[in-house]
């Protein structure tokens, strides 16, 4: 049951939510009622890769691909919400206009969610840029 609901929810993202933008960047647009998706992803959204690594064994090993592509893409977004912020501390939202442009909206809230994708990226790929960008945000945060 759980099992099917989750890839049930990964389905639906991958229909649905995901927008892939220039430059690498991934978002998941948040669509909200019957109201049109907005390109908009809020901080919160960036725990989704480390759940993604740890439901890579109930994945096919096409979609452990497509998945794992997935989940780097979105960690290197959510990265990016904070390399991108001239403080180096992200915005609680980035949005998109029409022109793909990005905004940063709400001020930093000492979430987790990245970190958590960092190490559960690192655990899963063992690439050290993960280790390197967990420890400059911990430096922007300590900055600041």
């Amino acid at each position: 049951m759980f099992r099917d609901m989750f890839l049930d929810v990964m389905d639906g993202i991958f229909a649905f939510a995901l927008v892939f933008v220039g430059d690498g960047v991934t978002i998941l647009q948040e669509i909200a009622g019957n109201s049109q998706p907005r390109k908009k992803m809020d901080h919160f959204t960036c725990y989704l890769p480390g759940v993604v690594t740890l439901g890579l064994e109930l994945a096919s090993f096409e979609e452990r691909k497509i998945w794992m592509s997935f989940a780097e893409n979105v960690t290197s977004t959510c990265f990016g919400m904070y390399r991108w912020s001239p403080c180096g501390l992200a915005a609680e939202h980035i949005e998109l206009d029409e022109d793909d442009f990005l905004y940063f909206s709400g001020g930093y809230m000492l979430r987790p969610e990245v970190t958590e994708a960092l190490f559960y990226m690192w655990r899963s790929t063992h690439e050290q840029k993960y280790r390197e960008w967990g420890w400059e945000i911990f430096e922007n945060i300590d900055r600041w």
